[in-house]
């Protein structure tokens, strides 16, 4: 203390002014018109802020126990393509804030969002600082592209991870390398390594690695001596336009596939079950009729006149537009010789944790899934575009329930009459390979093989070999199967915990009973042997 009292009199060496530290709002608050749960949103609320500084600027948003947003520090302000920021200023607001967690974010004047050395150094010991001072580092985005583009060290995953250790006994500790220089070279080159593959995600690229495994099992189906035969079959199959595609499922919900009564004695030896009900669709009903036309002449073009300069007219005949009520009836209301099939019927295998998976799909949609016995002993499910309900069959396996549940589950989101008139609008054979793409894709990233189903199906729903529905949907396929694989992943775990806590409560409440139990044939013997007495 010699060296500390040398600074002061003798007057004032021990005299200590007291005094406090306060937080100041310093500008007017920004707002957002979204809760600060994304950093999408971040970005949003901040990007102007960010995008109208010339130079580097560093700040903090501190958020308290439940992820609210408490405010925001703007710390340093540095050159063009640096900021100098200390960790104690970084910390600072954080701590008068009483911040349960924070986030730091700055900007880019280059707009280039690329992360420097620099930046994934901060990152990295701001991490280990904010974890022992029990302030976790939730994020570190970097602002850029006017205000457009962002790159999120969370978001991307690449968040570095603390190898922290307390030591509770102090005797243990090795104090002579507690002031040794980090070297954050290793730890750049790791993070910027891993960080690399996620220009394109993870997922997307898996996603898109099963759609080409896909398009390839599809063509060698072709190949196959099956599909020669089953489209020999399939061709004779009519048509039909959207309008009576509208009515068959009004009607039939289940079709599959519809011919006419005469249709399916003559070109597939099945004939109609008795009492069957026909599905009523519009057919082309054209006739003749004659009508007095402008006589024209066949050289020049132009309009015969009479002497008197009036048109010339002749009768001719010509073909009128109209359509007439008839009946179809489809596979299921038929009996007789099979169909050919390509690859198998139905899909056979177990699904691990099948019950949580099965939640999992029906909360990730609004609608009702429902399993039923279905009268149309060809359809497995179907999407109830009137009702707004999906219909699975029951009794299947669980891979064919999964399978089918996600195939309708596609079909509810891409050709929804409500929610997607345009999907809806789609010829049949695009909307069945959409859906059965999204199926195979979607169970394949879970590790639920369909291809010996989902290869034959969409062959067999393709127009040829090209398989043009297949390629000119891939977009749409893959967008889709990404979102729902995003969602089912995100509902899997809640509902494995929330089983796990129900079986945790059943288990209590079986012991509990299994000790009244005991405890009453105690009591029961007691009175027995009373009464004995």
């Amino acid at each position: 203390m010699a060296e500390i009292n040398h600074y002061f009199s003798d007057k004032d060496a021990f005299q200590l002014d007291t005094v406090s530290v306060r937080l100041a709002k310093t500008r007017e608050p920004l707002t957002s018109e979204v809760p600060l749960t994304s950093s999408d949103a971040v970005v949003a609320a901040l990007a102007k802020e960010m995008s109208d500084y010339d130079r580097e600027v560093i700040g903090v948003i501190n958020f308290d126990s439940k992820m609210r947003p408490v405010n925001v520090n703007f710390v340093s302000a540095g050159a063009l393509n640096y900021s100098v920021a200390h960790p104690r200023e970084l910390m600072k607001s954080a701590i008068l804030s009483n911040a349960s967690s924070m986030m730091m974010i700055h900007n880019h004047p280059s707009q280039d969002t690329t992360p420097s050395k620099a930046d994934v150094e901060i990152t990295d010991r701001m991490m280990q600082i904010c974890e022992l001072m029990g302030i976790p580092l939730v994020d570190h985005i970097i602002v850029g592209g006017y205000g457009k583009e962002y790159f999120s060290f969370a978001d991307k995953g690449v968040m570095p991870v603390t190898n922290m250790h307390y030591e509770k006994n102090y005797m243990n500790l090795n104090l002579s390398h507690v002031a040794e220089k980090n070297d954050y070279t290793d730890g750049y080159a790791a993070v910027m390594e891993k960080q690399m593959p996620y220009k394109a995600s993870d997922k997307q690229d898996k996603i898109k690695e099963i759609t080409e495994r896909l398009e390839e099992g599809v063509k060698e189906v072709f190949e196959s001596d099956n599909y020669k035969n089953y489209l020999k079959t399939m061709s004779k199959f009519h048509a039909y336009s959207f309008n009576n595609t509208l009515l068959i499922a009004q009607q039939k919900p289940d079709a599959t596939l519809v011919a006419g009564f005469k249709s399916w004695e003559n070109n597939f030896d099945r004939h109609v079950k008795k009492g069957e009900k026909g599905i009523r669709i519009l057919a082309p009903s054209p006739y003749k009729k004659k009508i007095m036309v402008e006589k024209v002449d066949p050289v020049t073009k132009e309009i015969i006149t009479d002497k008197n300069g009036n048109p010339v007219k002749e009768e001719t005949e010509v073909k009128m537009t109209a359509y007439r009520i008839v009946s179809v009836f489809d596979l299921s209301q038929t009996e007789g010789r099979e169909l050919p099939n390509i690859g198998v019927v139905e899909l056979k295998d177990n699904v691990h944790e099948y019950e949580i998976f099965m939640q999992a799909l029906k909360q990730s949609t609004s609608m009702s899934i429902e399993f039923e016995d279905i009268p149309n002993k060809s359809a497995k499910g179907y999407f109830d575009n009137a009702e707004q309900r999906i219909v699975i069959r029951e009794g299947m396996s669980e891979s064919q329930s999964v399978k089918t549940t996600v195939h309708e589950l596609a079909h509810s989101i891409l050709h929804n009459m409500n929610t997607n008139p345009d999907g809806a609008k789609k010829d049949r054979l695009t909307k069945e390979v959409e859906a059965e793409s999204v199926a195979y894709t979607i169970c394949q990233h879970f590790g639920i093989d369909t291809s010996d189903y989902s290869f034959g199906y969409i062959a067999g729903w393709s127009s040829g070999k090209d398989v043009n529905e297949l390629k000119q949907s891939l977009e749409t396929i893959q967008k889709t199967a990404t979102e729902l694989i995003t969602n089912i992943e995100d509902r899997i775990p809640k509902i494995r915990k929330e089983k796990q806590f129900e079986e945790n409560v059943t288990e209590s409440v079986t012991k509990n009973d299994e000790i009244h139990l005991n405890g009453d044939d105690e009591q029961i013997d007691d009175y027995q042997a009373s009464m004995a007495i």
